[in-house]
């Protein structure tokens, strides 16, 4: 059974011609490395989306996943393309 994540995101309208950035601002103030530009000059109006996901869920979900490949015992890739080679 996979666990329910943690991701969030947040859409919203772009009015018009501009530029779309998303900006991470860590407590410690520095934002140098947080900067992200998504769309240069866009030409018209839009919808931008940011998403996120903590590294707890990350890895719960990469486990859950994992487990359940597992519990499959369908062959994995490169048993698969050794036998057919």
């Amino acid at each position: 059974m996979l666990t329910v994540t943690s991701t969030r995101q947040q859409t919203f309208k772009v009015p018009g011609a501009g530029t779309v950035t998303m900006t991470c601002t860590p407590e410690d103030g520095e934002v140098s490395q947080c900067n992200l530009k998504l769309q240069s000059s866009a030409k018209t109006a839009g919808v931008a989306m940011g998403m996120y996901n903590f590294n707890d869920s990350i890895r719960d979900f990469a486990r859950a996943s994992l487990r359940y490949g597992l519990s499959t015992q369908l062959p994995r890739v490169h048993e698969h393309q050794e036998h057919h080679s």
